[in-house]
């Protein structure tokens, strides 16, 4: 197994063979792949900034075709983190093909030698750490009247490209592209591993891949594309994508499948930072997912950090196509917007075809965050049961709804140690009249409570109508759960943290749930607490006779001040 080096195109490297930093490969054109280069087992080290510098127009040149591995431990490794020279590398390519021609107004324009799209990102000045994006403008008028802009009749081949740039200086050697500059193959190979790499202007990360399998992304930076950043098709199973930021594209990871039961399975996507997806007037449409998946099975949707998406996690099953055992655990969703011609957002979502009754068993949604969101902060369609459990919903437009609009049979939600906390409209919107419906809420926080804050099938319900006609929530509570953070404004996933007298503390039912979204274990004292915190009793002071005692971790340790031993209690609950 051996390490391999590729520095910037254009450099003076030694030997040049890419045994070495100081013998790297001279540009990614030049990476041997295969026998006498990079085979299965071995590591390719990108260092530094990449971006094409398109001289003679090729729409194939800069595209790599890494071996694939074998098995784990003969994985092809192509990282980013070569100490004091992280790689970097850009879709885009720089436009050096032909010369521009002065339009007027500070206007310049060039003759486009292949289609582009009229849905991509467009930049000037990129360099290692900076670089802009140039604006869409819907005529030549305003882009002569804009400065930073662009606009092309159709962005077809043979079309003129208007760019006025930002400074109002001329573009040459300045304006890049998406699509043609460097992208890797990730069709029809396994066991490849992304690591650290920063890739921006189309999807590295995994673009429309196909029958591939066991592939990995960890600390990569995935910016600006089209549909979707990573879009996962059929068969593509045992993928794992963790620590990522992946932003500014009509969607962030979306599972697609052709068929019925073919979909990805067995996929980790875990702690990462998926945002601005479909911010921008082009780059919008009617999904708009953070993560969207389409069938499959036995997957994990865990630790991400969903901001300004539209529909940010959503779970969808066809007529006749499965979609089972999926955990999404710890997630925190905030910030989102309406997607493009749609009436609301959804924080995290089960939806299916009216007429699905296929297998969508075992699926489980616990210790997620959804905070300010135009629409459901939760909503649940699935005939089978869903386990919904010690989750926070905050200033949604409604914090939990279930509906199945037409079909044979209603949503199933079995939901415990929820909180509800200042939705706009409703807590609970249950909409199903199906005979076998189960809605099985209880052991949940509710704040505030007015007059008509629940509903079922469009009649709006008061809290003790609610619990009577639908027989649950027996055991849950009208009350403040006094998150530590007060203000209404919810800006860190730690303002949903409990203070030590709130009422979730010791209200909850166990429901096997081991820890926290915050690493607490779970009970931390006998009976579990509603929300997403199991208070531990951190940072609270506390007087004992005639002495003060502060808690110093969750192991339920007491230092007297000034005092020595530690006293150690186990088993038992402090109060104030």
């Amino acid at each position: 197994m051996s390490n391999w080096y590729v520095r910037p195109a254009g450099g003076s490297y030694g030997d040049e063979d890419g045994t070495s930093y100081a013998d790297a490969w001279d540009g990614l054109l030049n990476v041997v792949w295969g026998t006498g280069g990079v085979i299965a087992g071995d590591t390719l080290y990108i260092c530094g900034f990449h971006l094409h510098n398109m001289t003679t127009f090729s729409t194939s040149y800069c595209r790599l075709y890494p071996p694939t591995g074998t098995d784990e431990s003969h994985r092809v490794t192509i990282r980013g983190d070569y100490p004091g020279d992280p790689g970097i590398v850009w879709g885009a390519y720089l436009m050096n093909y032909d010369s521009w021609a002065s339009e007027g107004s500070n206007v310049y324009s060039i003759v486009l030698p292949a289609d582009q799209g009229d849905e991509d990102y467009y930049f000037e000045d990129i360099t290692s750490s900076s670089w802009t994006v140039l604006a869409k403008k819907a005529s030549l008028a305003e882009c002569q009247s804009t400065a930073g802009s662009y606009y092309s009749p159709d962005y077809k081949n043979g079309s003129k490209l208007y760019v006025h740039c930002s400074d109002n200086g001329l573009p040459t050697g300045r304006i890049s592209l998406p699509w043609f500059g460097w992208s890797c193959n990730c069709r029809n190979v396994a066991y490849h591993t992304y690591l650290n790499l920063k890739y921006y202007a189309y999807s590295w990360l995994g673009d429309a891949v196909d029958y591939s399998h066991h592939m990995k992304w960890d600390g990569c930076t995935s910016w600006y594309g089209k549909y979707a950043m990573i879009t996962l098709y059929d068969n593509c199973n045992y993928f794992d994508v963790r620590n990522c930021d992946i932003g500014w594209a009509g969607n962030g990871i979306y599972n697609i499948s052709n068929t019925d039961n073919g979909a990805p399975d067995n996929y980790i996507f875990k702690d990462n930072y998926i945002h601005d997806i479909g911010i921008t007037n082009f780059n919008r449409n009617n999904d708009e997912h953070g993560i969207g998946i389409q069938g499959g099975h036995d997957g994990l949707i865990e630790g991400n950090h969903l901001q300004r998406c539209g529909n940010s996690i959503l779970l969808y099953a066809f007529t006749d196509q499965e979609l089972r055992n999926t955990i999404v655990r710890y997630n925190w969703v905030e910030d989102a917007h309406l997607p493009q011609d749609a009436s609301e957002s959804i924080g995290i979502s089960t939806q299916c075809n009216t007429d699905s009754l296929s297998d969508k068993s075992g699926n489980q949604f616990y210790y997620n965050i959804v905070v300010g969101n135009p629409g459901p902060g939760f909503r649940f369609q699935f005939e089978d049961e869903q386990l919904v459990y010690n989750n926070v919903a905050i200033n949604c437009d409604r914090s939990f709804v279930s509906e199945r609009s037409s079909g044979t049979i209603g949503p199933h939600i079995k939901a415990r140690n929820n909180i509800s906390y200042n939705p706009t409209h409703y807590h609970v919107e249950y909409d199903s009249s199906d005979a076998d419906t189960e809605c099985d809420y209880d052991y949940n926080i509710y704040y505030p409570i007015g007059t008509n804050t629940f509903v079922h099938n469009s009649q709006e319900k008061t809290f003790a109508q609610w619990k009577s006609e639908m027989s649950c929530d027996s055991h849950s509570l009208e009350s403040n759960p006094l998150f530590v953070n007060g203000s209404g404004v919810f800006d860190y996933d730690t303002d949903v943290k409990i203070q030590p007298d709130s009422p979730a503390k010791d209200a909850g039912t166990g429901v096997g749930l081991a820890e926290d979204y915050f690493g607490n274990s779970v009970p931390y004292n006998l009976i579990p607490d509603i929300g997403v915190h199991e208070y531990s009793g951190e940072g609270l002071s506390i007087s004992a006779g005639a002495g003060s005692y502060l808690i110093v971790g969750p192991n339920l340790s007491l230092e007297k001040t000034g005092v020595s031993p530690k006293i150690q209690l186990k088993h038992m609950a402090i109060r104030q």
